[in-house]
């Protein structure tokens, strides 16, 4: 009995940990792919991508700006710039110009990366990107 209560115990707090952090991440500031990433450190976190006010994709690194400014940008070692340059562009350049003029990009500092795993894997099945598998179910409007 005590250790389900435990276990239950665990589940909430996980659950309201994830909450508290799908909140903080939603509330953060937008950042454009043609803006200098000042606010986006070198350290472990989450984030969450945006084609205008609609959430695509959202990822987890250990290096929240050459993740998002480096990787996705170049098209390299990324698996949502993969799909879309294979899928809808057939072209880097054409992948970054929709990036730059479409896209925009949220971002949270997690303090490890099996925290920041979790925490990808619960904002996925909250907001349900696209680009992760999902069918849209949050809008930012």
């Amino acid at each position: 009995m005590n250790d389900s209560m435990n276990m239950s115990s665990r589940v909430r707090l996980g659950i309201d940990d994830g909450q508290r952090t799908l909140t903080d991440l939603l509330n953060g500031p937008m950042i454009r792919f043609n803006e200098k990433p000042d606010g986006v450190l070198g350290t472990t976190g989450i984030y969450l991508v945006y084609e205008g006010n609609e959430p695509v994709y959202a990822g987890s690194t250990n290096n929240l700006r050459r993740r998002i400014f480096t990787q996705l940008f170049s098209g390299r070692n990324h698996y949502f710039a993969t799909q879309m340059i294979e899928q809808r562009f057939h072209d880097l350049e054409k992948f970054q110009h929709y990036l730059i003029s479409q896209c925009s990009v949220q971002s949270l500092t997690i303090d490890t990366e099996d925290h920041a795993h979790w925490l990808e894997r619960y904002v996925i099945g909250v907001i349900r990107p696209v680009y992760n598998g999902g069918k849209r179910a949050y809008s930012k409007a």
